[in-house]
């Protein structure tokens, strides 16, 4: 398999606040994360979020709690 560069920026959706899907930011400019010593890269052609999840974006339940990350 031949090595591949990696990019500078990535694709991801921001969440920064509960709600809907008005409260996801999709980005287009988001900085590739650099591995630590220990630790690799994957690369991810898909991604997915499973229904359960979509209960802390809404606070369903009373122990969502949802910090920024990327998707």
């Amino acid at each position: 398999m031949a090595s591949q560069s990696v990019p500078k920026s990535m694709k991801g959706v921001i969440i920064e606040k509960n709600g809907g899907t008005e409260v996801l930011q999709y980005k287009t400019d988001l900085p590739v994360p650099e591995p630590k010593e220990g630790q690799i890269l994957v690369k991810n052609d898909y991604v997915g979020i499973n229904y359960i999840d979509t209960y802390g974006l809404l606070a369903v339940t009373s122990h969502a709690v949802f910090l920024t990350y990327a998707i």
